[in-house]
């Protein structure tokens, strides 16, 4: 795996203060500790050094889980009741902003779940996926679907035009070339058209806790810039968009990779370590947020709503 320097996305210094350092708890792709650091100057955090957009397919592995299903709805009646359930309520207000037979693009479609759930909620829009990599059974099943799948990093995916709404969950922070890419999602949107962003939160009540490397945001060695509110926010003013929400969301996938983090540190092998089917824990961490942000804590997970003017 090759590896480069960079420097801050937000204000370009190249200061750091150190932060957290771990490996590869998910996949094991390498034993090579990775570190963030966070920006002296602007307090943005980032990984430095990172690997390469060569080493992409050593980082995303065949087995990784948005290629071999595991967070597939059909494995497990009750999970996938409460995917979707998740996913369906987290759509649905998007989709007021967008015109019978107009256009929408996941980016990071991974298994294909969001757009196959657009599918049922509005079966008059034309659908787009957009992944690095996509399993056979999957691009299958999303054709089938009438859903068009483009197999590229997003840096040099072809995207269409004239797009009502854009869908970026969970992938700002994978992404090694983050304004071009900003610059071309703004470029395929039409005017009005809406732009929804999920991303981990660094002011989430949990980061602090296991802010020394265990926290599930960091995600070694795939996320590659974090990001505050604030951090989000400025960010986007770049972009010529204007942000109409943001919010907190529940963040239970980050508990579980917090949790498999801290027993690999343990020790624990790989078979033992919890699951993201394992519907207990799901709901304890899921329980976790909801009361948290009842007393007004932030989460580990945030979204924000851009509109192209």
């Amino acid at each position: 795996m090759t590896t480069e320097k960079t420097q801050c996305l937000l204000c370009g210094a190249d200061e750091v203060t150190p932060l957290a350092v771990g490996i590869d708890y998910e996949c094991a792709t390498t034993a090579v500790a990775f570190h963030f650091g966070r920006c002296s100057q602007c307090g943005h955090v980032y990984l430095n050094p990172r690997p390469t957009l060569q080493s992409a397919p050593e980082i995303y592995p065949a087995d990784y889980y948005t290629l071999n299903t595991s967070h597939q709805p059909d494995g497990f009646r009750l999970l996938g009741r409460m995917k979707d359930r998740v996913v369906r309520s987290r759509l649905r207000p998007l989709l007021h902003a967008v015109p019978q037979g107009g256009s929408i693009v996941d980016l990071g479609c991974g298994d294909g779940s969001l757009l196959l759930a657009m599918r049922q909620e509005r079966p008059d829009t034309r659908l787009c996926g957009v992944d690095f990599a996509v399993s056979a059974i999957q691009r299958e099943r999303m054709e089938k679907a009438g859903i068009s799948v483009i197999e590229s990093a997003l840096e040099s995916a072809p995207l269409p035009n004239d797009v009502s709404l854009v869908v970026m969950n969970q992938v700002i922070e994978h992404l090694w070339d983050v304004e071009a890419c900003l610059q071309k999602v703004r470029g395929c949107l039409r005017s009005g058209g809406v732009l929804s962003v999920c991303t981990p939160n660094t002011e989430g009540y949990d980061a602090s806790w296991f802010h020394k490397g265990a926290w599930g945001g960091y995600y070694f060695p795939r996320h590659l810039n974090l990001f505050s509110q604030a951090g989000l926010f400025r960010q986007f003013e770049r972009t010529g968009m204007r942000v109409t929400q943001w919010r907190p969301l529940l963040a239970p996938l980050i508990w579980m990779s917090t949790a498999r983090a801290l027993q690999s540190r343990q020790g624990w092998p790989r078979w033992t370590r919890l699951n993201d089917t394992n519907v207990i824990f799901l709901t304890l961490f899921t329980l976790l947020d909801m009361v948290a942000l009842t007393l007004g804590a932030v989460t580990s997970n945030q979204q924000m709503i851009l509109v192209k003017e």
